[in-house]
């Protein structure tokens, strides 16, 4: 075996070593601490520059989605809506009550976003028709069975029921007449009424009540079981309703909108923490050196040692490090200058 192979094959041996039991902990903690080490010395400015995280985030958001990565997000959510239809645990044991009451008094805070709320709920079409369906159905109601004849004369009620049937079978037409009277009356008037609601609503909806409120959907739903609640999208619409998050993605991706929001969060973030330690960024993230190490460790063991196994690794090595040798052996070794004896 030549110099070079006998020298290659050390060094292959002494790199292939590092990765194997303590001795590749040991390696990856240093590489951890000389990492962390490395980036406190340096500012986040002095890493990247924001113009190229603008330029990467918008390559990012502008990445084609293809077919199928749609598949596979159909597949996840499928699995996991199968998963959790046979989940047992209730509502109130994922989401604790705390957490709960603490999202619902955010909201509730949120005055403006309740406002515009109450505002596009009462200006909606489908609640003009429920305001004309309940005006009707009460009027009518009343003035059948509820007017002051109705509770002031016993058995007027039966009566006035009784009496209807025979106009009804008597006239036919007279009663659908009255009904076009009354529901052109709630028509003529429905717009008002609509605008009375919403001050209502305005007026009626403070914190207290709408407290109370929150109160009673936790009451109502806590001891609901996950899988109970899950069930309630059906399997067959959960891929009809990845496909629509799909097209809203895709459509709000595309959007100029969103590409100068990209621009505006990275500027004001390095605004702010641009000459900040780029470690002291990490750390504030939960990253800290012994969590990379321990977690790094766990995560690439099992890929390491697969490596290891099946030679790819040593391949690897093997192939890089040949490069140098065999560079470096072709080379002629330097030649020395004689030594001049004194005399």
């Amino acid at each position: 075996m030549t110099d070079r192979e006998t020298i290659l094959e050390a060094h292959v041996r002494f790199e292939l070593d590092r990765w194997r039991g303590e001795a590749r902990q040991v390696m990856l903690e240093e590489e951890v601490a000389a990492l962390f080490g490395w980036l406190e010395s340096l500012r986040l400015t002095d890493l990247v520059d924001p113009e190229e995280v603008r330029r990467w985030a918008r390559r990012v958001l502008c990445a084609p989605l293809t077919d199928d990565l749609l598949r596979g997000v159909e597949d996840v959510v499928g699995a996991a809506h199968r998963t959790l239809s046979a989940e047992q645990a209730t509502l109130g044991e994922v989401l604790t009550r705390d957490a709960y009451d603490q999202a619902a008094e955010t909201f509730i805070g949120m005055r403006a976003l309740r406002e515009e709320f109450t505002t596009q709920l009462t200006t909606n079409s489908a609640y003009s028709r429920l305001v004309s369906h309940v005006l009707y159905f009460g009027i009518k109601n009343y003035l059948l069975t509820q007017n002051v004849v109705a509770r002031r004369v016993p058995g007027a009620s039966s009566l006035m029921r009784f009496g209807q049937q025979a106009l009804n079978s008597a006239a036919p037409n007279l009663e659908r007449g009255i009904d076009r009277q009354l529901v052109a009356f709630i028509n003529l008037n429905v717009h008002e009424t609509i605008k009375e609601s919403r001050r209502f609503l305005d007026a009626t909806l403070d914190d207290d009540l709408l407290r109370t409120v929150a109160a009673e959907i936790w009451e109502a739903n806590a001891g609901r079981s996950v899988g109970e609640a899950v069930d309630l999208v059906g399997e067959g619409s959960v891929t009809e309703l990845v496909a629509a998050a799909w097209d809203a993605v895709s459509a709000v991706r595309s959007s100029p909108v969103v590409g100068q929001l990209v621009d505006q969060v990275v500027t004001d973030f390095f605004t702010t923490n641009g000459d900040r330690p780029v470690a002291e960024l990490i750390e504030e993230a939960g990253l800290t050196r012994d969590w990379a190490a321990e977690e790094l460790s766990l995560v690439a063991a099992s890929v390491i040692d697969t490596a290891l196994e099946t030679g790819y690794l040593e391949a690897r090595i093997r192939a890089r490090l040949d490069a140098f040798y065999s560079g470096y052996f072709a080379e002629s070794p330097p030649k020395r200058s004689p030594r001049t004896r004194r005399t």
